[in-house]
């Protein structure tokens, strides 16, 4: 009797249900779908969460440097005030009788004016970009800050250095617009547009930083 087909099918059997073990083990050993995925959007959320504290403690830690960066461009404004209502006396001399003479002298009679006033236009230009890098950087602290009680004393000290500020940018705009007058009648009418629209794009800044600094006083309180 011929047992060569019977062994052979034996020997396929067995092969096939140690084939279908090892498979079923390995099955059991990957993880499901379902449970990687939950394990990624945990991961992810530890992630993001421990990523938001760190903005939020970066934050608080730049208000001190704002509120001081602040609080020197405040003096800043009163060096350029002193600069303004100088060029503007001299530009009222200028065309002042002189000593001898039975009318106003011509314009141009200060040979350094105009020199003086171009000077002035971009040291003003200056102070308003200056002004407006601060409103841009507590507009980025504002977006990332959170609750934080430790951080309340600087942002105090930030919305106190930014309220002075603004006074400061509203009387250097006054001085700026009433000085513009005699800079056009001593004959600078370009200067004097120039010199009125800097000292007002360095209210308007001063004006966004002081409304940003209460905004993020509010946020971390």
């Amino acid at each position: 009797m011929n047992l060569e087909p019977k062994e052979n099918m034996m020997k396929g059997l067995i092969a096939l249900l140690l084939t279908a073990a090892v498979s079923s083990a390995h099955a059991a050993a990957l993880p499901s779908f379902e449970s990687t995925l939950g394990q990624f959007r945990q991961d992810f959320l530890a992630t993001r969460a421990k990523q938001v504290k760190a903005k939020a403690l970066a934050a608080s830690q730049d208000i001190d440097p704002l509120a001081s960066d602040t609080d020197r461009l405040r003096w800043d404004t009163q060096r350029l005030r002193n600069a303004v209502n100088d060029l503007k006396w001299r530009a009222q001399r200028s065309v002042r009788p002189g000593p001898g003479r039975p009318g106003p002298s011509r314009p141009g009679n200060d040979p350094w004016l105009r020199n003086d006033l171009q000077r002035l236009v971009w040291s003003l230009r200056d102070h308003a970009r200056y002004a407006q890098d601060l409103s841009w950087r507590a507009q980025s602290i504002l977006n990332d800050a959170r609750k934080d009680p430790g951080a309340v004393p600087a942002a105090q000290r930030l919305q106190s250095a930014a309220g002075w500020l603004r006074s400061e940018a509203g009387w250097l705009q006054m001085d700026a617009q009433n000085a513009a007058w005699d800079f056009r009648r001593a004959g600078y009418s370009m200067e004097a547009f120039d010199v009125e629209n800097a000292a007002r794009d360095a209210q308007n800044a001063a004006l966004d930083l002081e409304s940003l600094a209460g905004r993020i006083l509010a946020k971390v309180s």
